[in-house]
């Protein structure tokens, strides 16, 4: 991550990126200012210090380490061309999270907790 960009990322934010970059096994960034939906893109975006939306584009994960729950403000997440089988239990802990987009796994169902997300508005699976 940009030494800039850190600074303005909370510490237990900074922490949270570090382990999902040794988890997808790359380098997370700030998605440029001009990108409103970050789908296919691999990175980050920033509000008042805090992991507003993230994006782990085409990373073939199957899984999702525990630690994105503690991304208490996150409101758009894409895992767009992964390999999920299944949606990942940590998302339901993502109280904040307004867009999900899982197209382009191979998902087997969809579990009823995405039911009870209160802020989820949009939900892209194919």
């Amino acid at each position: 991550m940009d030494s800039k960009i850190m600074f303005e990322v909370l510490l237990e934010e900074q922490i949270v990126l570090h382990e999902l970059e040794r988890h997808i096994g790359d380098k997370l960034i700030p998605f440029p200012s001009d990108v409103k939906y970050p789908q296919s893109t691999l990175g980050y975006e920033v509000e008042n210090g805090r992991v507003v939306k993230l994006s782990l584009y085409r990373k073939n994960l199957t899984k999702l380490p525990a630690c994105l729950s503690q991304l208490s403000q996150l409101r758009f997440l894409s895992l767009l061309t992964n390999s999920f089988t299944e949606v990942p239990e940590v998302i339901k802990e993502l109280g904040q999270l307004s867009d999900l987009n899982l197209g382009h796994n191979p998902l087997s169902n969809l579990p009823p907790f995405l039911a009870d997300m209160e802020n989820l508005e949009t939900l892209y699976v194919d």
